[in-house]
């Protein structure tokens, strides 16, 4: 059972814009100017809750301010990769994937940012999270350096934990793939 504490950060977690490295955690907004090809950062974008392939409305917020991000940094691209851990058959899975990618481009293209810029790749049922010592921090039910595979998520004492370990799994990167002057 999760106790109060923990719910409260996975709520946070679930509501909350944090755009954080993968390589060193580290935060940036959108006053940061300096960007190295390769970085990865996470935005815990809300899917619509009814199965559809489309953002939340809980996430305009979240995408208004990565579209505000590249239009205060026009000297970048950006590649959004989405992952989805679906149990469902394959071939629904990656169209379903493939849908979220989309929508994220077209949200951005609609609000004012040039196609040219933007990419993106849809994964589904690969590359799941390595806990890292921030994610650890935040769950510590989940070991450090621990791959949220199926067996890991499926031998978890609770519903509660395996829903968030799938959570983490199902996620939405944004990397950085070309920068100019």
């Amino acid at each position: 059972m999760i106790d109060n504490k923990m719910k409260k950060l996975i709520l946070v977690m679930f509501l909350s814009f944090s755009l954080t490295s993968t390589f060193s955690q580290k935060f940036f907004n959108l006053n940061d100017t300096a960007f190295q090809i390769g970085e990865i950062y996470r935005a815990d974008i809300i899917w619509d809750l009814s199965g559809r392939p489309q953002i939340h409305e809980q996430s305009y917020g979240i995408m208004d301010s990565i579209v505000d991000f590249l239009k205060k940094n026009k000297n970048i691209s950006v590649e959004f990769d989405v992952f989805s851990f679906l149990k469902s058959n394959t071939s629904f899975a990656n169209t379903f994937t493939i849908k979220r990618a989309e929508d994220l481009i077209d949200w951005c293209v609609y609000k004012g940012i040039d196609s040219n810029r933007l990419t993106y790749k849809a994964y589904t049922n690969i590359e799941p999270i390595i806990v890292d010592e921030e994610t650890n921090k935040i769950y510590p039910f989940l070991k450090l350096g621990q791959v949220l595979d199926d067996k890991y998520i499926n031998s978890l004492d609770s519903i509660e934990k395996r829903k968030c370990a799938n959570k983490l799994n199902r996620r939405t990167e944004i990397k950085i793939t070309k920068t100019w002057l």
